[in-house]
């Protein structure tokens, strides 16, 4: 459930939402920002539907979100909260320095990724760099995103994810099942089925499954 603060009155302090499930970092992140000068924690959650309650309702400056979260992901957030309050900028934390990742929040929305491990003057200098409306990126993440962008596209026209999806829904997987062994929201699932099924021209799963299976994609 969301933690609502209360608001700040300083207009020179950068106003801070947090969202991350653990307990441990989200307590370890709080301190962090708070003896910080400058900063101030105004809402806290520990899901992404709460995230989104909480930014909706304080309207900070910056979010700072877990990108796996129970419930809709962080970069599901991230797409909601750019297309519902654009003037929170949002960074979003992994545990793990992946770059695909990267590129789907960044899409999404977000101005920042950074792993996890990223704590004391780096995330500080990110959430600055955040509020100032500069990306907040650590240099080897820089350095993967532009890789991966650079990435040359599958032949097919359909991207790893595509793929796996692709294959999960071949199985007969329900929209649960996927997003479970993609480690994505359920929510996630099916804004990725509906843009993929549009790409390919297909009504539904089957007729996206002939497609491809037409097309040589899926064997």
């Amino acid at each position: 459930m969301a933690t609502h603060m209360a608001t700040i009155e300083r207009t020179d302090e950068i106003r801070i939402v947090l969202a991350d499930d653990h307990p441990l970092i989200l307590e370890g992140i709080r301190a962090l920002i708070q003896g910080a000068p400058g900063m101030q924690v105004v809402g806290e959650a520990t899901n992404g539907d709460d995230a989104v309650a909480a930014i909706l309702s304080e309207h900070p400056d910056v979010a700072v979100l877990d990108v796996r979260m129970p419930g809709i992901d962080g970069v599901e957030v991230t797409r909601r909260i750019v297309r519902d309050h654009p003037e929170t900028r949002v960074i979003v934390l992994s545990a793990h320095a992946d770059a695909e990742t990267a590129v789907q929040a960044l899409r999404a929305g977000a101005i920042g990724f950074l792993p996890k491990d990223a704590f004391g003057p780096t995330l500080l200098d990110g959430i600055r760099s955040a509020a100032s409306g500069e990306v907040a990126l650590t240099p080897d993440m820089m350095s993967s995103v532009v890789r991966e962008l650079h990435a040359p596209t599958p032949p097919s026209g359909l991207s790893d994810d595509d793929r796996k999806l692709l294959e999960l829904v071949a199985d007969g997987c329900t929209n649960t099942q996927i997003a479970r062994s993609m480690s994505v929201s359920v929510s996630t699932v099916k804004a990725h089925l509906s843009a993929l099924f549009k790409r390919l021209g297909a009504r539904d799963r089957a007729s996206a499954i002939a497609i491809c299976f037409r097309r040589g994609w899926l064997s």
